[in-house]
């Protein structure tokens, strides 16, 4: 069985697992819009729009700070082919303020379809980023702002027991005889609900799992096949308060995990974990989070590197243990269908008492226009 057969098989033993997510404060997206019966042989104008301005104080020995300021804007029509099915295409374009012309011009093309009640199934751009509800260790939420395009094939299952998220991205396709390996990354978002489900205190296992393969049998790189994965599980509570001001408390503890599943050549480091605690308080458009980070040997190749023992500096490994303490705050309202967002991060290490931190102000607009009616 091949390498990419064993990891669809992983994924799909995960999937069983039930899974409930802490929602995030980001519109839904271009490809998300509910599919009515009503809408059926209806066109749509889709409008994606997030202006962003980043920027990440860092001084520490692992990670240089930089900044990021631009917008990208993804307009697409689509056609509501039925009550369970709907094709769209258009393009994205990312810019960063200061440089001439587009940085990134994409097409974007995708069909959704409801396989079953509660089963849909999308080929082509997928539901991206932060839709994957993953952790900022294994999937840094600047990928929102600069790799928000995904394509590939993605399973999300909406049932009142089972909510789970599968994909695949498939980020370099080759050729025969072509110089570069065939790269994609695999992932599951998905948990079990132990105590308390649809009350006001509940207990839930998390379980979120992502593979990057780099490889394939009809190159001619000479590179070495590579796989490599993360993890993180643990559970989490969560209370909900009818208070005027706070709306809800969290608190989850999770292992996370790296491995080098390569079958030969290796990195320097095979495998790594870490220990996050992490304590929510919530209310209606503010959130502060406390995080507890502990590592040893820890490496993510779709993560936040400030999380990592291994330095993308110096690229190499400074020591083997990294241990941080996290704040961060989110702001965020709605009007109709513009957002603003505004955040601030900081990371302090108790050895070396260094203080980074980062903030960020966003505009985000999401629309979907109707246009016409086919057949009328």
């Amino acid at each position: 069985m091949g390498i990419f057969m064993r990891l669809i098989v992983l994924l799909l033993i995960f999937s069983v697992i039930p899974f409930t997510a802490i929602a995030q404060n980001l519109p839904e997206g271009y490809n998300s819009y509910p599919l009515h019966s009503k809408d059926t042989h209806s066109v749509f104008l889709s409008i994606d729009n997030t202006n962003f301005f980043k920027n990440n104080e860092y001084y520490n020995d692992y990670v240089a700070g930089y900044s990021k300021t631009g917008f990208f804007f993804n307009p697409t029509l689509s056609w509501v082919v039925s009550d369970k099915t709907r094709l769209g295409g258009g393009v994205h374009l990312l810019k960063y303020a200061g440089e001439h012309g587009f940085n990134k011009v994409k097409p974007v093309f995708y069909l959704r379809h409801q396989l079953f009640d509660g089963l849909e199934l999308m080929m082509g751009s997928i539901k991206s980023t932060h839709h994957h509800n993953l952790i900022d260790p294994l999937y840094h939420y600047e990928r929102f702002l600069d790799k928000h395009i995904e394509n590939g094939l993605q399973f999300l299952i909406d049932k009142p027991f089972v909510q789970a998220d599968i994909w695949v991205n498939w980020k370099n396709f080759i050729s025969r005889g072509d110089d570069s390996r065939e790269i994609f990354d695999m992932g599951i978002s998905s948990g079990l609900p132990l105590y308390g489900k649809q009350q006001d205190f509940t207990v839930q296992f998390p379980l979120q799992v992502i593979f990057q393969h780099k490889g394939g049998q009809i190159d001619n790189s000479g590179k070495p096949v590579n796989t490599f994965s993360n993890f993180a599980g643990g559970p989490a509570l969560q209370l909900k308060l009818h208070s005027r001001y706070l709306t809800s408390l969290e608190w989850e503890n999770l292992y996370v995990g790296y491995r080098d599943l390569s079958p030969g050549n290796k990195r320097e480091i095979e495998k790594g974990h870490a220990w996050m605690s992490t304590f929510s308080l919530n209310m209606k458009k503010l959130q502060f989070q406390f995080s507890w980070w502990k590592s040893r040997r820890f490496l993510s190749f779709a993560g936040n590197p400030m999380y990592q023992t291994f330095s993308i500096r110096k690229e190499r490994l400074i020591n083997d243990k990294r241990e941080l303490l996290i704040g961060k705050l989110r702001y965020s309202k709605k009007y109709k269908d513009l957002y603003f967002m505004f955040n601030f991060d900081t990371y302090l290490s108790p050895r070396t008492h260094q203080l980074d931190y980062g903030f960020g102000i966003y505009l985000l607009l999401n629309t979907d226009v109707f246009l016409t009616q086919l057949g009328k």
